[in-house]
């Protein structure tokens, strides 16, 4: 089943939402869930049938039952892009935080969808954006910059992200930006708040990671890189 969820992971990071004939949904619920009452939840949330919802949850079903791996119905109905249901399982106590086998949460997989919408309900449902994989020891937006989601990073530094953050190399997600060459991330992390005085593991500050790497003058990164450099010497950082 690690196998499964780490594909699942693949699907969500390369298949565009509205692609839901691909991937992932060719899945069934009984893939993951045993019990038929956990089966009639989960599909009614990827349906979006709020009423058939309710109607299970008054039985006694707990809607933060979980399946194999700690698959809930909460990351179900996000996998399976439905919006209507996945708000209204966070409406009825749904939590959140809840993380899988591997450490992915509903957090960590709406960080890697197309669709940012799944990650703004989320967060105003008490997601925790900077809660940490145990795995990789990082926060939902590394997922974000790794999959290039650049408005989800913008709406996890909006809901609060932790950007001085450091994972088990010291690098935080300005580092991380910047070592990747999203340099318009950088930009928008600084004005954020993000320190770019914090160290890696190797003494290694952000002003490293944007020594010259041969751009073209024309490319927009260079420009972005251009930007960023500028911004540090306004507030009095050495980029020699």
């Amino acid at each position: 089943m690690k196998r499964l969820l780490y594909f699942v992971m693949v699907v969500l990071a390369f298949v565009p939402c509205q692609a839901s004939t691909n991937g992932f949904s060719k899945m069934k619920a009984s893939d993951f869930f045993a019990s038929t009452p956990a089966i009639a939840l989960v599909e009614a949330a990827a349906r979006g049938k709020t009423g058939r919802i309710d109607e299970l949850l008054a039985q006694g079903l707990d809607v933060n039952t979980t399946g194999k791996d700690g698959i809930t119905p909460l990351i179900w109905a996000l996998l399976k892009e439905n919006k209507t249901g996945f708000r209204h399982l966070l409406a009825k106590g749904a939590k959140p935080n809840t993380q899988v086998i591997q450490g992915e949460s509903a957090l960590s997989f709406a960080a890697i969808t197309s669709d940012p919408d799944f990650l703004r309900i989320v967060l105003k449902r008490g997601g925790n954006p900077n809660l940490v994989n145990p795995r990789t020891n990082q926060t939902p937006i590394y997922d974000s910059m790794d999959h290039r989601r650049f408005e989800n990073v913008s709406v996890l530094i909006k809901g609060g992200a932790d950007l001085n953050f450091r994972n088990r190399s010291g690098v935080t997600p300005l580092i991380r930006a910047a070592a990747t060459n999203q340099y318009q991330v950088v930009f928008e992390m600084l004005n954020a708040g993000a320190d770019p005085k914090v160290k890696d593991i190797w003494g290694k500050e952000l002003i490293y990671y944007l020594k010259d790497r041969d751009l073209d003058p024309k490319h927009e990164l260079y420009r972005w890189r251009a930007k960023v450099i500028e911004l540090l010497k306004e507030r009095g950082v050495s980029v020699d």
